[in-house]
């Protein structure tokens, strides 16, 4: 029998190499078939600059902290992760942590992530693996007049939502 950490050596070894000689970490980008089928899946039209990161790569390995799921594997919070959305949903409707809709879209330095508009997460779309207490969420209740959703890092160790007015802003940020 093989030793489990020579497996994921080996694997993690043929990731690289594929990744080194293709000279790209992501995967093979989306089409535009997958993407109605997903949206119809849905219920919504994504927003653009995160049908664009799909179109480019269906998905990234290693995400930004934690790895973003390819179009297929995309799914509301609440069912990807029931037990997880329920305790943050029941925690956070407490009326000291739940802010007003104004309040809500104050973003960068001036907002604090343990205040959010915590009815948002249950339309909220997870675009991400949920480890180590953090997932990526969109939320499709606020969109900016060019059609982008609100882009969140949802984790125990923020103790909250930090937010931003797109899956782009978030992208550069984190990056």
């Amino acid at each position: 029998m093989r030793d489990p950490l020579d497996v994921i050596d080996h694997f993690l070894d043929q990731t690289r190499d594929a990744a080194i000689q293709s000279g790209w970490i992501g995967s093979p980008g989306t089409t535009e078939a997958q993407l109605l089928a997903a949206e119809q899946r849905l219920g919504r039209r994504l927003p653009p600059s995160y049908r664009k990161f799909l179109q480019l790569t269906n998905g990234w390995p290693c995400g930004l902290t934690e790895p973003l799921l390819p179009i297929e594997q995309v799914d509301l919070f609440q069912v990807k992760e029931p037990d997880y959305a329920r305790d943050w949903i029941e925690d956070w409707e407490w009326e000291m942590f739940d802010l007003s809709e104004a309040d809500h879209r104050v973003y960068g330095k001036q907002q604090d992530p343990s205040y959010f508009h915590s009815a948002y997460l249950q339309t909220a779309l997870q675009i991400s693996e949920q480890q180590d207490g953090y997932v990526y969420l969109l939320n499709p209740e606020v969109v900016t007049p060019e059609g982008e959703w609100e882009a969140w890092i949802l984790g125990s160790k923020i103790l909250g939502a930090q937010r931003w007015p797109s899956f782009w802003e978030m992208v550069q940020e984190e990056f």
